[in-house]
């Protein structure tokens, strides 16, 4: 990712894997994005998902909570510390951390 936001991003579709590009700032591992855009094929990258809007959403499921606080979304919390909260709250603490705070979290750089 760089200062301006721009990010490269291989994301899982429950499918094949799809490679995002755009304006995507502080993309974290787990978080559950919605992208608006349109396919483009790159001359030297193929076919990449162009987003023009990004909608989105904190981690709902076990593993993708993990990965969220793992890898870089809270500052000071890594992949031990992570599983120690999900083993110990589930969903539950991410749930409250998202009621009580309003702003979104930066994934460390």
């Amino acid at each position: 990712m760089r200062k301006n936001g721009y990010a490269v991003l291989r994301l899982s579709t429950g499918g094949e894997p799809v490679t995002a590009v755009g304006c995507i700032p502080a993309p974290c591992a787990g978080e559950e994005l919605t992208l608006s855009g349109h396919w483009v094929t790159h001359t030297s990258y193929g076919q990449q998902f162009k987003a023009e809007a990004v909608s989105r959403r904190l981690p709902t499921s076990k593993r993708a909570i993990y990965e969220f606080l793992a890898f870089g979304a809270v500052k000071g919390i890594g992949p031990v510390l992570a599983e120690a909260i999900v083993g110990a709250f589930g969903t539950e603490r991410l749930i409250f951390w998202r009621q009580t705070r309003n702003a979104w979290p930066s994934c460390a750089e």
